[in-house]
């Protein structure tokens, strides 16, 4: 039955939960918290304003964890390659990136205040020395001149989280940078963040998608891995998290046109579950309802073919019951909270002209806008 048979299988997985003793230390109670992350900004503080429904800006980002802050325990993390839109950048774009660059970092330590931020190579496209602030890439040497900060714990919300970060040897070879092997440099940051009491861990993978599911498989015990390296556009975006093993992994789309959102409820011991929750399951059945649609379509057609191979369209019409059953089980549904366990529901976050703006960011582009020649911003 497709994507939604998956889901519902994972679901059901992730349920049953192992315990590998990192959740809260009373088993009676739970804590809550949303963690936000983008990837791959590449310099972006605007829609391009290429498309019919631009998406993608610093202000509505900012107002829109700013709230979450000012309702809860809240932590923002970038996954790498914020800084520059151009690597190598052209020698007339380099006063520009400059301001764009000064600009992000003004807005990341005053508004955005993230708890993590990757190493990628559009960071490094001035050189490893300019890259600001400090980037957790535990494979990469300290003789690389990257600014870069150990593997760490946070604690919000009463909720110890532990971060990590590595990056793929070929992402920063090019800039003179030999970044040691990914599995063990992991291995060994999980292993020091669950010895310093971390209930949750969280590795920033600045890599592709593949590479980063071959790392949750050979470095278990990430709760999270934030994909860093060739992220979506929008329309790509996987509608919820990918599961290896006990690790989840997320991706974002990139230049901050949607941001992954996750509200988590720490509660006992067990595996980090998928619970959906409201947002996800409107989009699921959406792809759904698109599914049999097609079937349906196909159906009409194959019914009325007197060579059609009736195997294949029995097939189909089996399909098309399950996918209904799972729609049915969603609307009941939408939130599936296991019996016991730390659980998630994860949303997509469209970055989008509807969302209001950060004053104070609006200000700052601004600023930039008299610096760097005139740009007509909309909001």
């Amino acid at each position: 039955a497709g994507l939604a048979m998956a889901l519902l299988a994972t679901i059901a997985c992730s349920a049953k939960g192992s315990s590998k003793g990192k959740g809260t230390t009373d088993k009676g109670a739970s804590e809550r918290l949303t963690i936000f992350f983008t990837g791959e900004l590449k310099g972006t503080i605007e829609p391009c304003g290429c498309t019919t429904n631009p998406l993608g800006d610093l202000a509505r980002t900012a107002k829109l964890i700013d709230g979450a802050r000012s309702g809860g325990a809240t932590l923002y993390v970038d996954a790498g390659s914020m800084l520059y839109t151009h690597n190598p950048i052209p020698p007339d774009l380099e006063a520009q990136e400059e301001l764009k660059a000064k600009l992000l970092l003004e807005v990341f330590g005053n508004q955005l205040a993230p708890a993590a931020i990757g190493l990628g190579p559009y960071d490094l496209s001035r050189g490893p020395e300019a890259v600001k602030p400090a980037r957790l890439a535990a494979n990469i040497p300290s003789t690389a001149g990257v600014a870069l900060e150990p593997s760490k714990v946070v604690e919000v919300g009463g909720v110890k989280v532990g971060f990590f970060g590595v990056v793929s040897a070929e992402a920063v070879k090019p800039f003179g940078i030999e970044a040691s092997p990914v599995t063990p440099a992991a291995q060994s940051a999980i292993e020091e963040l669950e010895a310093k009491g971390a209930q949750l861990v969280i590795g920033i993978a600045h890599m592709t998608k593949g590479e980063a599911r071959n790392l949750a498989r050979e470095a278990p015990g990430a709760d999270i891995l934030v994909v860093g390296q060739n992220l979506p556009e929008p329309g790509k975006v996987s509608r919820g998290p990918d599961r290896v093993g006990d690790t989840w992994l997320i991706a974002p789309a990139n230049r901050g046109q949607v941001v992954s959102r996750l509200d988590i409820t720490m509660r006992g011991d067990g595996t980090l579950a998928d619970a959906i929750g409201e947002a996800r399951a409107k989009v699921e059945l959406a792809s759904i309802d698109e599914q049999v649609a097609a079937i349906d379509s196909s159906l009409a057609k194959w019914k009325s073919d007197p060579n059609a191979d009736q195997a294949f369209v029995s097939q189909k019409e089996k399909e098309r019951t399950a996918l209904m059953a799972d729609k049915k089980q969603l609307e009941a549904s939408p939130l599936r909270v296991p019996q016991s366990g730390p659980y998630f529901v994860m949303e997509q976050v469209s970055i989008a002209r509807r969302l209001p703006c950060m004053g104070e960011v609006v200000a700052a582009k601004k600023t930039y806008d008299k610096e760097a020649g005139p740009v007509s911003y909309t909001h």
